[in-house]
Formats: structure tokens, sequence, C-alpha cells
């Protein structure tokens, strides 16, 4: 590091919580690195189907026995696919060993259970024991084996699939992502308390009991409006449709999730489909504040009947259009629909998914898209990335060419700007 760019590191760490800060450290040199846990002995499978049938993959992520298509991007299909494919970057990597692809319609029943096999017995370290890919895997398969006839398994294939579920479920709860915070470490727990109530033993229990954790997360990061911390649509649809997954296998077996995280995933699915409802434009699709794009998440349009269909409606927030912990205001006249960015970068402790868009908005008139976001096209560091993040990708006054923030690396953001609300 240069000199000159310490003022802006410290413009940027001085927002970082000291657990986090610690953890962050340990990470940079290694000691916080996770590794896969020992196998665990081998738990007991415990629900036969859900509730209510799963939603399906979303758009972005397929396979038609040839290539595996993953944010707009493609990775050959020859047999079995290349865990360590880096060419696309890390979001391609963490998707590729997140399995939502692998329940494409397009895959047979016994093509699925080859690729899982193949992941434990090729993968045994690497991207695809990070954090993130795990707590989002654990659902993936959990779906998987939870829809009839989604997989074509022997009693052999399903102790090993359950075996390593077990072990990633493990590793989970030993390495949370206490460095990164928001989403990722709200998944996480969410990924360990989905294999507690999935599977049955000492171990589930274990994983089970970490719902407090998982309590206290939707506590810090779901606002009383609904709005998930990060005020990106997207993440928040992501997360919404995850937390209706696992109020789907407690409705599956009454009494086996506790009931305070019973009442928390019912009351905090109804807000944040509410808060959904504010950030959904005419068409169907989000707003693309922050880092946002279409196709990665499932639309309002899904998520409304799953949640129906799993008691939950929606609780709009107590101002209509207002969401004042994302700093979103819908205002509408006549065949207008404005919805304007009054806030800068959330949270101060980890605004990655942050951009340059106070006092930004996007107007449709009759139901069509006159002036919008730019949205997310990349996260690897370059000039796209920056160019989607800079203020002049957003309807937003750009002052003497300055940023609105001081933007840098591909997640980071050093000073910010300070923005009120007046009325």
């Amino acid at each position: 590091m240069k000199i000159r760019e310490v003022p802006r590191l410290l413009r940027t760490v001085v927002h970082v919580r000291p657990g986090q800060a610690v953890a962050q450290l340990q990470y940079k040199f290694g000691r916080g690195v996770a590794r896969a846990a020992p196998l665990v002995p081998d738990p007991e499978w415990g629900l036969t189907e859900p509730a209510v049938p799963f939603l399906g993959p979303a758009s972005h992520a397929g396979c038609d026995g040839e290539s595996i298509r993953l944010i707009n991007r493609e990775l050959p299909f020859e047999g079995e696919p290349d865990w360590n494919f880096e060419a696309h970057g890390p979001l391609f990597a963490f998707h590729l060993h997140q399995f939502d692809w692998v329940r494409d319609p397009s895959l047979s029943p016994r093509k699925r259970v080859e690729i899982l096999l193949h992941w434990i017995e090729d993968h045994d370290e690497g991207v695809g024991w990070s954090p993130h890919p795990i707590s989002l895997r654990i659902l993936s398969w959990g779906k998987l084996l939870l829809t009839p006839g989604a997989l074509e398994l022997d009693s052999t294939d399903r102790r090993g699939i359950l075996a390593s579920l077990g072990r990633q479920a493990e590793t989970l709860m030993q390495n949370p992502e206490r460095r990164l915070q928001a989403n990722h470490l709200l998944s996480n727990w969410l990924g360990v308390v989905f294999a507690g109530a999935l599977l049955r033993g000492d171990h589930a229990d274990r994983w089970l009991s970490c719902e407090k954790e998982l309590r206290t997360e939707l506590d810090k990061q779901i606002a009383p409006d609904g709005s998930h911390v990060e005020r990106s649509p997207m993440y928040h649809a992501l997360l919404l449709e995850n937390l209706l997954d696992l109020r789907n296998l407690g409705r599956a077996e009454p009494g086996r999730l506790p009931a305070s995280l019973d009442a928390a995933l019912q009351d905090c699915t109804a807000r944040m489909l509410g808060a959904l409802e504010v950030w959904t434009h005419e068409d169907g699709e989000i707003a693309l504040l922050g880092d946002s794009a279409f196709g990665i998440a499932q639309r309002l349009g899904e998520l409304r009947p799953y949640a129906a269909a799993l008691g939950v409606t929606p609780s709009g927030p107590p101002t209509p259009g207002w969401l004042p912990g994302a700093g979103s205001a819908r205002l509408g006249a006549g065949p207008f629909s404005l919805l304007a960015s009054v806030a800068g970068p959330q949270p101060s402790y980890q605004p990655g998914h942050a951009h340059c868009d106070a006092l930004s908005f996007e107007l449709v008139v009759s139901g069509e898209r006159v002036v919008t976001d730019t949205g997310v096209a990349e996260y690897t560091p370059g000039a796209l990335r920056t160019l989607s993040r800079s203020t002049r990708a957003h309807a937003t006054i750009e002052v003497s060419g300055q940023e609105q923030a001081e933007i840098w690396s591909s997640h980071r953001i050093g000073g910010r700007p300070r923005v009120r609300v007046e009325s």
C-alpha cells in the first residue's frame, strides 16, 4: 500500500465493528480461513417432504447437460464440472458451488445424484468450503432431497450425501463470516439451522440451537419497515426466499422449530414481503438499487403465492411507500410512479453492495420504465465494477466531477455522504 492511500484506508476501517476487524485480521493472516470439519457421526434423515413445493431455481441458474449457465456466463459441461474453475471470477465460482443450477428440470434425477457425489469425492477443499457457498448449498441439497422424484438414490448414495451435509453444517457452524457480517452472516446461521431442521441426531440438535444467533441477526438486519440493511432489493428477495424455505421445513414438521423462531420467521417474512412490494415496479421486476440485477432472485410474483401457501401475507410499512430503514420512498401521481433513494451507503460497517446513489431515482410512466438505475453487472475489480458504483451511473447529482462516496476496490467505501430526510 502506498502512503497516500493510508487516509482512505482509515476512512474505511473507522466504520468497522471491533469484532469484525479482529475476524478480518484473522482471515487475512490465515488463522480464520474456513476448512472442512472432520466427518460427524452419520446424521439421521428427518423429513420426507416439504409442507408445500419449493420454488424452482432462479432464471440465471441452469444446466442443459452441455453447459452450466450462471450469471450470464457459461461453463462447458462434459461429464462432470470443473469444481476449481476460476476464469469467470469468484462470484461465478460461488454460484457454481451453491448448486441451485442442479435443480434445473433438464437434468435427470440420476444425473443430479452423480453431480452431488462427484463434488463430495472431488472437492474436499477450495472455494466450495467458503462459508457463503456452504450456506446456500445446504439449502439447495435439502430442497433436492425433499422434492419427490428429484433424486434417484440408493441407500449408499443417501448415506454419502447426508454425511457430507453434516460435515458442511459443522464446518459452517465453526466458521461464520463475522468479518463480513450482513447478508453473509445471516445466510450462515440460516444454513446451519436449516441443516438442524432437516436432519436428526445430537449434532442436528446442536445446529438447530443456533436459532438464537439467527434470530439475533434478523433483529439486527431487518428494519421495522421490513427492509434488509444492505438496501439491495435483489439480496432482500434472495434472503426472503431462503427464510420462507426454512419456514417450509417448520410447517412440514410442527414443533421441530422452536416457537420463538417460528414466530420470528412469520413476522419477519411478512414485513419483508411488504418492503419488496415497495421495491417492485409495475412490470413485476425489482428496482435496480445498489448491487441488484434481474433474474438472480425470485420476483414478487413468485414469492407472494409461495409465502401465502406457508401462511404469510405481506405486512406493509407503517407509512405506505416509505422505507425509512432503507431510505427508499415511492411516490405516485396519475401515470407517474417514482422510487427515490434518500440514504447514503448502508450499513456503515459493510457497504460492499452500496453505490453512489444518494438522491437518485427510478421513474415509471404508465407502467414503463423511463428513468432507470444501472444496477450491477460485475463484482470483479475493474472499469465496469467502478462504473456501476459511480455517481454518474445513477440519476442523481454529480458535483464538480467528484464521487458522492469514496469508492475503491470492488466492495470498499472510504468517505461517505450524509443524507437527511427533512419531510
